[in-house]
C-alpha cells in the first residue's frame, strides 16, 4: 500500500524547488543564494523511492525526479532564495 503522508525528505532530494521547469535548466549555470551550480543532468527516480513510499511512486515521479548539479562556488542557501540563471545551455 502506498504511503499517504509523504514529506519532502521522503523524496530524497537535497533541495526542493517549485514554480520552475527544472528540466529546462540542464546544461545551465544557476545561482541559489550565495552558491553557484552547474546543472549536469537529470536525476531520475530510483527503486529506493518505490521501496520506501510504495508501488507506483517510480512511475508517478518519472520525468519529475529533478536534476544533478556540480557545485562551482559554494555558499549559503536559505529557504526562500530565488534561482538566477547565469548561463544557458
Amino acid at each position: 500500500m502506498p504511503k499517504t503522508d509523504i514529506n519532502l525528505a521522503d523524496l530524497r532530494r537535497n533541495i526542493a524547488i517549485s514554480g520552475i521547469n527544472l528540466n529546462a535548466l540542464k546544461g545551465c549555470t544557476i545561482q541559489i543564494g550565495e552558491a553557484m551550480l552547474g546543472i549536469t543532468g537529470f536525476c531520475h527516480p530510483c527503486s529506493k523511492l518505490e521501496a520506501q513510499l510504495g508501488e507506483g511512486v517510480f512511475n508517478a515521479l518519472r520525468g519529475h525526479g529533478g536534476l544533478t548539479a556540480k557545485v562551482t562556488n559554494g555558499g549559503l542557501i536559505q529557504i526562500g532564495d530565488e534561482i538566477q540563471v547565469l548561463t544557458t545551455s
